[in-house]
């Protein structure tokens, strides 16, 4: 959970894979079959960007992994179209899909921590307002391109990243979902436990309440 501002915005992304899915997923895979990546249609890079043949490497005995795993921008990115990003060291951002069929279930906890967006194109053109000449014709024009391309926002906008188990339903009724991240015994543990206040916070409430002394004498 944390607060950011987004920056800017990537059409037609190409997928860079983060350092949590090479270590789960992709190195046990190689170790398995050195042709994974030529498969799933990746490729393998240097950090300077140069093309590796992953059956050159002796994944069985690699320490470490010093390379980079990328998915080349089309339609079967699993960022689909459009990414919108924050910059964090989390490496979370929202993002299109290219598997729209997972917001049809119940439960949607297919991702690897970043967040899948319903009307990405839409996000797209509601961020990009106050950039001149940015509007759904040209957010379309540019993606049929299938270039990618960057824009930044000439106006960052802030973003609030939560998660909560409880919620209110279109009926106005309390919904309880399950606890995915395990973080609920934590947060009720805190609730129970003594209350302190941080000394920053303190000083803001002291501020506070003689400012709000005075607006009552100045009343009186």
């Amino acid at each position: 959970m944390f607060e950011d501002e987004i920056e800017y915005i990537e059409f037609n992304p190409t997928w860079t894979i983060p350092p949590g899915i090479i270590k789960r997923v992709i190195l046990p895979q190689l170790r398995k079959d050195p042709d994974y990546l030529q498969k799933k249609g990746y490729l393998l890079l240097d950090f300077q960007g140069r093309e590796i043949d992953p059956r050159t490497i002796d994944w069985q005995n690699l320490k470490g992994f010093p390379y980079m795993v990328r998915q080349p921008a089309g339609p079967d990115n699993a960022l689909g179209r459009v990414k919108f990003i924050f910059p964090n060291p989390h490496f979370v951002f929202l993002h299109d899909t290219n598997h729209r069929n997972l917001f049809n279930r119940q439960t949607r906890t297919f991702s690897a921590g970043c967040i899948r967006t319903t009307k990405p194109f839409r996000l797209a053109e509601l961020l990009l307002v106050e950039n001149p000449g940015w509007d759904r014709k040209k957010i379309d024009r540019v993606i049929a391109s299938k270039t990618t391309t960057r824009v930044f926002l000439k106006k960052r906008v802030p973003i609030l990243i939560t998660y909560t188990t409880v919620g209110i339903d279109a009926a106005g009724q309390a919904i309880f979902k399950p606890d995915v991240y395990h973080r609920d015994a934590a947060v009720l543990a805190a609730l129970e436990g003594p209350i302190t206040i941080d000394p920053d916070v303190q000083e803001i409430l002291r501020d506070f309440a003689e400012k709000r002394q005075e607006k009552t004498n100045d009343r009186l």
